[in-house]
């Protein structure tokens, strides 16, 4: 027997809207699990959100609904009915994973009982994301990524000085959410395979994003550099010049010259002008910390003067970091891209490129070891 996913025969009850549930949904349905998605009548508001895709369900559905739920199930029912209530019961008795997004808010709304569940189905794994952790004393506030942005000091340094704040973009935090619930999940669930009980875990979108923001504090905290917003730059930790995002002729490149032999070579291979003899301009880190607009404005005509590719011939040439931001369309038609098959069309929207899953499972056989301990898991579930 092969089998080429990891998580076939697993079943996953998905209760949650927008992103992080849905793509942790989609992340363990790509590992082979069959998700179901439990929707209110009304449906998930991604659902009419544009831009829109014809699919061969619906002649308008949004497009990033239609990626996130692309190969689910779905049930519809009407939240706080003893019919639905019944029926939440008997769909989380078969399932594997529970996983359920901005839980406080539907835990509430479809009166879940997961005390109940777990004493029912002690091998059920059941994932919770939450904005700030349900244990929070902002447990009666109406929050979203910006809150989690705001609480893990992502924010600090997203935007430029004179303007406000801002969230990661393109609902970011709520992917690296889906992301650790869907990991969470599966290693829930390797337990259970070896005899453990099922798991009650708790994502916390603002944990996520404060545990990358620790990894840098480590950085920044010994050498005393402050957080800023700095727009295009990295950060505004003062470090060594360049590191950032320049426009060119035809577009933008990203620059990360900040040791001394990488910038001496991005010097090199810009033609040595002048100005690079200055003693003003040896002190990188005093180019980064105290007047990175001034060096910014000596590269704009150089750099504007180059296309992308020039730039990146020159950056081959003479040993400098250099990487080309590629627009939309470029990602979509690039050959390593193709080859990678990072793009996939869906079964219900043939004529629109999706985003494939972002990880390869290898072919490998499945031992008689193995599907003895999931079949006698399964049985035990049944009976418990």
């Amino acid at each position: 027997m092969t089998d080429e996913h990891l998580l076939n025969g697993v079943r996953v009850l998905e209760i949650g809207e927008v992103v992080a549930a849905p793509y942790a949904g989609r992340l363990l349905r790509d590992l082979g699990a069959r998700v179901l998605k439990v929707e209110t009548v009304e449906g998930d508001p991604l659902r009419c959100r544009p831009p829109y895709v014809a699919s061969d369900r619906a002649p308008t559905t949004g497009a990033l609904f239609t990626y996130l739920n692309s190969g689910k199930e779905s049930v519809a029912l009407e939240p706080r009915t003893g019919m639905t209530d019944d029926a939440l019961g008997f769909l989380v008795g078969q399932a594997d994973v529970l996983v359920i997004g901005d839980s406080r808010r539907e835990i509430d709304r479809w009166s879940l009982d997961l005390c109940g569940y777990r004493r029912h189905y002690p091998r059920l794994v059941v994932v919770r994301i939450d904005t700030v952790g349900e244990s929070s004393e902002l447990g009666g506030v109406e929050l979203c990524d910006l809150h989690a942005c705001a609480l893990a000091g992502v924010s600090w340094v997203i935007g430029t000085m004179d303007r406000e704040p801002l969230s990661l973009p393109f609902l970011l935090a709520d992917y690296e959410a889906g992301v650790h619930a869907a990991s969470a999940a599966v290693a829930a669930l390797l337990g259970v395979r070896r005899g453990l009980p099922g798991q009650d875990v708790e994502i916390a979108v603002a944990d996520v994003l404060a545990w990358y923001t620790g990894t840098n504090a480590m950085v920044y905290e010994p050498y005393g550099l402050p957080w800023a917003r700095a727009g295009r730059r990295a950060s505004g930790s003062g470090g060594p010049y360049p590191y950032g995002i320049f426009r060119c002729r035809d577009g933008y490149v990203c620059l990360i010259a900040r040791s001394r032999e990488d910038w001496e070579r991005l010097v090199d291979g810009l033609g040595r002008p002048e100005w690079a003899a200055s003693p003003r301009y040896q002190d990188q880190l005093a180019m980064g910390r105290d007047y990175p607009d001034e060096l910014d404005a000596l590269l704009a005509p150089i750099l504007e003067s180059l296309s992308r590719d020039e730039l990146w011939e020159l950056s081959q040439r003479y040993g400098f970091p250099m990487a080309p931001v590629a627009t939309m369309r470029e990602v979509l038609e690039d050959p390593h891209r193709i080859g990678r098959s990072n793009f996939a069309m869906s079964a219900s929207v043939p004529a629109v490129p999706f985003p494939a899953a972002p990880f390869r499972v290898a072919r490998r056989s499945v031992t008689a070891n193995e599907q003895t301990t999931l079949a006698r898991s399964r049985r035990a579930s049944d009976r418990a």
